[in-house]
């Protein structure tokens, strides 16, 4: 039943969140690109400052996300086939990730207001899409025979500088 005269309320953007929102941008930002930044320095596998995965730990069984560090730190060296190599779910992701974060790059430009995050069209078809590449693989890699058993990470291997 329309009741004529009467409209639903607007409601008028909240600047101070809008402020905070950018500062959180911004934020995330700047630590993601320190973060890649030092994965690009410091190999995984010669550093010992990032975390062990503690699924691989306990289980033995590779996680959906093993060999993305190095996997990360091959390609900010410019490694692709190598990157692939430690984990191809990381890589066939990148794209899907720079659609996510293009649209909602998009919809800031063209409103003018810092969206939620995944509130754009496709975002959630996406990021299951992106999950559940990740978690096939993380199945896969774990099969005992030969054709799946190529999808686990390489196994960490020491580089010792020969001298000659």
């Amino acid at each position: 039943m329309k009741v004529p005269g009467r409209h639903p309320p607007t409601i008028a953007p909240d600047l101070t969140s809008q402020k905070w929102a950018l500062v959180m941008v911004l934020t995330c930002f700047f630590l993601l690109a320190g973060l890649v930044i030092m994965l690009q320095k410091y190999d995984p596998v010669k550093h010992k400052l990032y975390p062990r995965c503690s699924f691989h730990v306990v289980t033995g069984l590779h996680c959906p996300g093993c060999g993305g560090l190095r996997s990360m730190h091959h390609l900010t060296n410019g490694r692709l086939a190598t990157a692939f190599q430690n984990h191809p779910a990381f890589v066939l992701s990148l794209p899907l990730w720079g659609w996510i974060l293009g649209a909602w790059g998009m919809e800031w430009w063209r409103t003018g207001r810092v969206p939620s995050l995944f509130t754009q069209h496709n975002s959630g078809r996406l990021l299951i899409a992106t999950a559940g590449l990740f978690l096939f693989l993380g199945v896969l890699r774990n099969l005992p025979w030969k054709p799946f058993q190529q999808l686990a990470p390489p196994e960490k291997v020491e580089f010792i500088n020969r001298q000659p």
